[in-house]
């Protein structure tokens, strides 16, 4: 079957339009990220890794552990109701609401020794849901009919409308620290991830997939007198999940299945890979007075993109993406 011109066209703004996406994704992936990690850093706007005297403290800084010398035990939970907006050429738009997140907080810190420590944290590092109606992103959501054989129009979409997303990541760390001296403590800390779901869907396809990765982490706090300096860095993580990919446009899955390449190909099992960003928190605190301490902290930029997920196909000369890239270039697809 030979397909006219109009539909060369239309792929080449749905092409466009998956990189328009793509482009936007380290917007919308900063969101991804769940500070709170202790019901003291929810109150104190998670201002807490020089605080070297709080047990609330442990998850943001576990080398505060050096300073306690009673072992301990901290569990709760933190329940989030999501509400996305986003500004676009036909105006304001509020995303559809989603369902509430529900994320474990457990810390527990051993004393196992004058000065070693050893802990364990259970926490949702990452975690977001969103939903978006069609016409959410006009340049990414229109469609126009198309003639694909004689007497058959089929209506053709001119890009990828992302229309939900939901990432749910669980992590269990466990920690060694060493108490220097009565005025010095560090850490260093394995991240084990747990990626119970990983979600994308668009007018075009959908993909989703779970896995596992590793991550560290090192802290150090240092106490003098009132003052009391902290510094906590978590390492980038990269690893790979399994999934599939499954096409959600009749038209385009269509095309693709009476003449392989020129549409959205057929269901079958992907690879993704998930990078889960590096964060570097500094605090300095200083108490003022019996009953008034303050304390500064700042968070470094974690980088462009923040959080991106790729894919590529597993069967060979099949990629997922209605552009033939042989296999070799990841599939765009967007996170939002």
């Amino acid at each position: 079957m030979r397909l006219p011109p109009a539909f060369r066209w239309i792929q080449v703004v749905i092409i466009r339009g998956l990189g328009l996406q793509l482009g936007s994704t380290s917007t919308v992936a900063a969101g991804l990220a769940i500070p709170e990690a202790s019901a003291l850093g929810t109150t104190m706007p998670n201002a807490v890794v020089a605080n070297p005297e709080e047990k609330g403290a442990f998850a943001y800084n576990p080398a505060a552990m050096g300073f306690h010398d009673r072992t301990s035990v901290a569990l709760g939970a933190l329940f989030i109701g999501p509400r996305f907006g986003v500004d676009t050429a036909t105006g304001s738009h509020d995303g559809v609401v989603a369902d509430w997140i529900t994320a474990p907080l457990f810390q527990a810190a051993l004393r196992a020794h004058d000065q070693w420590r050893i802990g364990l944290g259970i926490s949702t590092p990452f975690g977001l849901e969103t939903r978006w109606k069609t016409g959410t992103f006009p340049k990414l959501s229109g469609e126009a009919p198309v003639t694909v054989a004689p007497g058959v129009m089929l209506p053709m979409p001119f890009g990828a409308q992302p229309t939900s997303s939901k990432l749910e990541i669980i992590s269990l760390v466990s920690m060694l620290v060493y108490r220097v001296n009565p005025d010095l403590s560090i850490a260093a800390d394995l991240d084990y991830y747990k990626t119970e779901s990983a979600r994308l869907d668009s007018r075009l396809s959908g993909v989703q997939g779970d896995g596992d990765g590793w991550g560290w982490n090192a802290s150090v706090l240092y106490r003098r007198g009132r003052l009391s300096l902290g510094a906590a860095y978590h390492s980038a993580s990269t690893f790979e999940l399994k999934g599939r990919y499954h096409p959600l446009n009749p038209t385009l899955a269509y095309l693709g299945t009476i003449r392989p390449g020129s549409g959205l190909p057929p269901a079958q099992a992907v690879k993704l890979h998930l990078n889960l960003p590096w964060c570097l928190q500094l605090g300095a605190r200083y108490k003022l007075t019996r009953n008034l301490t303050v304390e500064f902290d700042g968070r470094a930029p974690v980088g462009e993109g923040s959080i991106s997920l790729k894919s590529r196909a597993e069967r060979p000369g099949r990629p997922c993406s209605p552009t033939p890239t042989g296999g070799k270039t990841p599939m765009l697809i967007v996170w939002a």
